[in-house]
């Protein structure tokens, strides 16, 4: 398939999405990019561009920024598209947006659909200490993950991997059945399957209390919550430094060693480090 004999238009945000948007890039052509708008970061207040839009500049390829889709309508008909190709973009794409592309959108969705649909599968999956997930390529409708499947693959969760490890293997996976299913979709040579929406789970919106941590869980709970939102938001409490200079916290079931923290705006030091600058600490409360 020349990248000349098909429009795409790629829907999309952070890094895991810029992956699949070179690829997409490199194998078809894209012709233009939607994105979130530029946000403002760290303590100085810097402006910074989403990692997809980063991508499509180093391909000179037009971008289109907003939090309201219907506001580009008439931009993005006047592309004449032929498919949209949507993964990790945060927005539910309303219909009138869905119904420019002939060919419709398609939605790379880290999870197997019907579960955890919604904004955070990847998280939530290592949340509920899950073996596996997996990745799923729908046909978008106005509702959430809603669609009908076009391909789907189960990876496994290494039990010592992180958020963002399971992402990228999910981004990496995602972009590999996509470029394995365009020419045959495009050609109307998939069986779309619906899902079976009495199964559905759902992931939620993480915010900063998520990473709050609750000592009335058991040690394993804990450690997954750290693996579900590292980087962001993290995990943090108030700590007790004992007599004996260790930083050990009694869970429900078990404990947990403190082997590294973090205090607020500063950087990650070894617990050890800590004490010896804090010695004034041993027997009192911390927020970490």
């Amino acid at each position: 398939m020349k990248s000349d004999s098909i429009k795409i238009i790629f829907f999309g945000t952070p890094q895991i999405a810029a992956y699949t948007l070179e690829n997409v890039i490199k194998k078809y052509g894209v012709v233009a990019v939607v994105t979130q708008p530029d946000k403002t970061i760290g303590r100085k207040k810097l402006l910074e561009a989403p990692p997809v839009k980063k991508m499509a500049l180093q391909y000179d390829i037009p971008v289109f920024q907003t939090e309201k889709l219907q506001s580009i309508e008439k931009e993005l008909t006047n592309l004449s598209p032929d498919i949209g190709i949507v993964f990790a973009f945060s927005q539910i794409i309303p219909k009138q947006i869905i119904d420019i592309f002939p060919k419709g959108m398609l939605n790379i969705h880290p999870s197997i659909l019907p579960q955890l649909r919604g904004p955070s599968p990847v998280q939530e999956a290592i949340l509920q200490g899950l073996d596996e997930t997996g990745v799923t390529i729908i046909k978008l409708d106005e509702k959430m993950d809603h669609g009908p499947i076009v391909m789907q693959k189960k990876i496994t969760i290494n039990p010592t991997h992180m958020a963002p490890d399971v992402l990228q293997q999910c981004a990496k996976l995602g972009t590999e059945m996509l470029l394995e299913i365009m020419p045959k979709y495009i050609r109307n040579e998939f069986i779309l399957k619906e899902q079976d929406h009495a199964k559905a789970t759902f992931s939620h919106i993480i915010t900063r209390e998520n990473g709050l941590i609750d000592w009335k869980n058991d040690a394993q709970s804990i450690y997954l919550q750290f693996k579900a939102y590292n980087p962001w938001p993290g995990v943090f409490t108030t700590i007790f430094i004992s007599n004996n200079g260790k930083m050990a916290i009694q869970c429900k079931k078990n404990a947990i060693l403190i082997l590294t923290l973090q205090s607020e705006g500063k950087n990650a030091i070894s617990s050890e480090e800590y004490i010896k600058g804090h010695k004034n600490c041993i027997g009192k409360r911390l927020e970490i």
